[in-house]
């Protein structure tokens, strides 16, 4: 939701820069479940030794509003994904 409604918003305002910014981070812990579809995970930025990272908030499954609290970025897992481990490099979309 957070990918759509929010820079459809911003482009009604009349905001040049309404989509928000595409990172590389380094996913911080695993990710357990295969990813049949897209899966979209809510967290934080943390910079570790001028490395940047991806932390998963708790709370992902669908309906919990818990993992909106703190986040500032929505990581990535493409479709069709494996279990990930913690150290892969994902795409993850800055707000």
């Amino acid at each position: 939701m957070m990918r759509v409604v929010q820079p459809y918003l911003l482009k009604c305002c009349g905001r040049r820069d309404y989509m928000p910014e595409e990172i590389n981070v380094i996913l911080k812990n695993d990710v357990k479940k295969k990813s049949p579809s897209t899966r979209l995970l809510r967290g934080r930025l943390t910079i570790d030794n001028g490395r940047a990272f991806f932390e998963e908030n708790a709370g992902q499954g669908n309906g919990m509003l818990i993992s909106l609290l703190d986040f500032d970025l929505i990581g990535e897992i493409p479709a069709g994904s494996p279990p990930v481990s913690g150290g892969t490099m994902i795409k993850a979309y800055r707000y």
